[in-house]
């Protein structure tokens, strides 16, 4: 490619309107570029912001090459300033996750009672821990804005029921107190009757005393009666209440598991998984069991959803998640790890097994067509699976199942390597 012609070069009059406009294109994109991408960004930094700011309007003016490059010289002293100053943030970014990520362990530890709060706070932990992607950010912050406002209403209807609880039980006790008050009144009443016999002789009297002792009686075993009544619709009020409490108790603690959930597939998202990964791992390592980690990463998704949509691509992961469901044994592990990768944990199971296991779902997955855009499209995936050894880490043992999912890209798509096959 021919250099630009410099100040004082002659150039034809074929190649001055090509020339003029891809100059002219190229002052307009740094412009741009100044106005819109670096200029904003410099609020916090009047200085360097001012600095830009005259870089822009240099743009505009500058005719000669002299112009340009002492421009230039100027444009590249900003960037170096902007370079360190993004170093900093960055640093500082950095020291900001690692103080949140104290304070929400801080905060965990002090609510491991709270089964409702528990939950969402694993949320935040797994995105502070992960490299930051905005959509995960978003994700998460819609899931939390419709948990939080399921139990602020399930929440306040517990409140309510338990105070009705609370009353219906002080009800209770109330009329307890009060049979226990009327039989000990007849009690007295009838010691009372008995003095009084020792002392009498006259027939009329011991007749109206008689009457007096049968009245009582009859208002005694009235009270009894109503009482009882009372006692028994107290106490299936009490057991209504009791129920509803347990129920909204249920429904809090589901609602608090879905954010465990990934809520496109159904199955495990990644703060279930961990959880998930620390329980089998600790079964692994106490009954001295085989644990195999398989990462599995759907072929050319990228072009699934370039040809037919995200909705498509949604759809191709609601689909994968069934049939990986429907295939695995209850016992085993379904997690969507991000984006179009999943992983499955199969306890007690070697390598050769979960190669098998992982084969049978990819035999699976070409009977079973789902339509997209009204077409049968058929889902492969890559799959790499690694064995769990002793005293080791999640991580580890899923960097091994991605070497060797990316070794069964490069070998062709659609197979199952191992970590034997890493070499």
């Amino acid at each position: 490619m021919a250099d630009a012609p410099l100040e004082g070069q002659v150039i034809s009059a074929n190649e001055a309107d090509p020339f003029q406009e891809t100059f002219r294109t190229l002052q307009d994109m740094l412009r741009q570029s100044l106005n819109h991408g670096l200029i904003p960004r410099l609020d916090g930094y009047p200085d360097l912001k001012e600095e830009a700011q005259e870089i822009f309007r240099l743009s505009e003016t500058a005719r000669k090459l002299q112009d340009w490059q002492s421009m230039a010289k100027q444009f590249r002293a900003l960037l170096v300033r902007v370079e360190l100053i993004g170093a900093n943030e960055e640093g500082m970014k950095q020291d900001l996750l690692r103080l949140l990520k104290l304070l929400v362990d801080n905060i965990s530890e002090l609510v491991a009672e709270d089964q409702w709060l528990r939950g969402q706070i694993a949320v935040v932990q797994t995105i502070i821990s992960s490299p930051l992607e905005r959509a995960l950010i978003q994700d998460a912050e819609k899931s939390l804005k419709e948990v939080i406002y399921k139990q602020g209403v399930l929440k306040h209807s517990l409140t309510e029921a338990k105070n009705a609880f609370k009353n219906m039980v002080a009800t209770f006790v109330d009329r307890l107190g009060s049979v226990y008050d009327s039989t000990g009144t007849y009690q007295g009443k009838i010691e009372s009757y008995a003095d009084q016999l020792s002392e009498i002789d006259d027939i009329a009297q011991i007749n109206a005393l008689l009457e007096n002792l049968m009245q009582d009686t009859n208002t005694m075993q009235t009270d009894i009666v109503r009482s009882r009544e009372a006692l028994l619709e107290q106490r299936d009020q009490v057991d209504l209440s009791e129920e509803k409490i347990r129920k909204l108790e249920a429904e809090l603690s589901q609602l608090s598991e879905q954010v465990r959930m990934d809520q496109l597939t159904g199955v495990f998202n990644r703060r279930g998984l961990d959880d998930a990964f620390v329980r089998e791992i600790a079964r692994a390592q106490r009954g001295g069991g085989q644990l195999s980690v398989v990462l599995i990463d759907i072929d050319n998704f990228k072009r699934l959803n370039d040809t037919y949509g995200h909705d498509v691509g949604d759809s191709a992961l609601k689909h994968l998640a069934k049939v990986m469901k429907e295939v695995v044994r209850p016992t085993d592990v379904v997690a969507r790890f991000g984006g179009e990768e999943f992983v499955i944990l199969l306890p007690d199971t070697l390598l050769d097994q979960a190669v098998v296991t992982i084969s049978r779902l990819q035999r699976a997955l070409t009977k079973q067509f789902f339509l997209g855009n009204n077409e049968r499209l058929l889902i492969t995936f890559s799959a790499g699976v690694a064995l769990l050894k002793a005293d080791e880490e999640q991580a580890v043992a899923l960097h091994r199942a991605d070497q060797a999912m990316y070794l069964a890209k490069k070998s062709g798509k659609n197979r199952v390597m191992t970590e034997n096959d890493l070499g």
